[in-house]
């Protein structure tokens, strides 16, 4: 196995946490919330999603704004029945600008001493134009001239949210682009409802749908120290697209991952990509840390002796992750899920990163 990228990561998260984890009073504290991510995550942090801030918070909302700093052509507004294309942006999309603003000043306090990689999400094109509707009230997918235009817009998006990255947090030494599109085992079964909920959108073509990834991750790597990461917590059928498509990882829930997909799975370390795997998920959420860290301990085992590799060969491919986000555990849920993650990757995979150096001191014990 020759590995596309030398970086090394044993832990991360997937992206949203609980609105209420760092929050004082009945606001939530985004330099807290990057503390506690430090702390959890020190070998590949991400840039934290808080839902819960209200509409625009989501990973809809926050690529809708990013979508929007782009092109006019991508407003979007909230409506009663959720987000819809617009001729100007609504105030939830300027107000989820907004907030990622002040994120990324959160971040550039927090990290202001650090050096390594570091994890932005984006919600890939084929969820986010399930979820928007078009000003007929349908899902955007219905529409593939436009599903090209928003591929585009979100590679654009990706590359300049990297470049913000690197400029706020100057030791960023990779940038890595989490493309989430948990919608997309609907889009291609054909299973996503109209409207009128009595009919199903056309499912999109798969040689299309390859094609449109490989365009964003292409976008993604125009930026050498950029990597593309698939993720999908729905199931494994987005695995064998990661490959076609030349991401460098593939993020799947290992415990939605059946038997017939190993295959996929082993052609995919085989070329070289990281395999991201989430081992703890909401059923697991009750638990206490060592029993989380014991069931996402044994799930990693499972997988590497059904793919029947070597110890150590797995743990420089693998990283864990929760199965999902966070966003729905309570605050105490959330760092026992974050610490059990951080300890069975410790077990699982040696060292959590290579390279990496925590926070700047001074920055205060965030915790997790």
């Amino acid at each position: 196995m020759t590995p596309r990228t030398q970086m090394r990561a044993g832990a991360t998260g997937i992206g949203s946490l609980p609105v209420d984890l760092a929050a004082r009073g009945r606001v939530a504290d985004p330099r807290e919330t990057a503390r506690i991510v430090a702390d959890a995550f020190p070998g590949l942090p991400h840039m934290v999603e808080l839902p819960g801030r209200g509409a625009g918070a989501d990973m809809v909302g926050r690529t809708a704004a990013m979508l929007a700093s782009i092109s006019s052509d991508f407003a979007v507004q909230t409506v009663p029945t959720g987000w819809r294309r617009t001729a100007r942006p609504g105030i939830d999309t300027e107000r989820a600008g907004r907030r990622l603003d002040q994120d990324c000043d959160a971040i550039a306090e927090v990290f202001s001493g650090y050096a390594g990689p570091f994890k932005l999400q984006v919600c890939g094109p084929l969820t986010w134009c399930r979820v928007v509707e078009d000003q007929a009230g349908e899902p955007s997918l219905r529409d593939p001239g436009f599903i090209s235009d928003v591929v585009a817009a979100t590679g654009e998006a990706a590359r300049v949210q990297a470049a913000r990255l690197r400029r706020v947090v100057p030791g960023v030494t990779a940038v890595v682009v989490q493309v989430d599109e948990p919608a997309m085992a609907q889009v291609l079964a054909g299973a996503v409802p109209t409207a009128s909920g009595r009919g199903r959108v056309r499912p999109q073509d798969a040689q299309q749908v390859r094609a449109w990834l490989a365009t964003l991750a292409g976008a993604v790597h125009t930026d050498g120290a950029t990597e593309a990461w698939l993720h999908s917590c729905a199931d494994a059928s987005h695995i064998p697209y990661t490959l076609a498509a030349g991401f460098d990882a593939v993020s799947f829930d290992v415990s939605r991952l059946p038997a017939a997909s190993l295959d996929a799975v082993g052609t995919a370390h085989d070329s070289g990509l990281r395999l991201v795997l989430g081992v703890v998920g909401p059923d697991e959420w009750r638990m206490t840390r060592p029993q989380m860290t014991d069931v996402a301990r044994t799930r990693a085992e499972r997988l590497r002796s059904a793919l029947g590799l070597p110890e150590q060969e797995f743990a420089h491919a693998v990283t864990l992750t929760p199965a999902c986000g966070l966003a729905g555990a309570t605050p105490q849920q959330a760092r026992d899920v974050m610490s059990a993650i951080g300890a069975a990757s410790r077990s699982v995979c040696g060292e959590t990163m290579d390279t990496s150096v925590g926070p700047g001191a001074g920055d205060g014990d965030g915790g997790g």
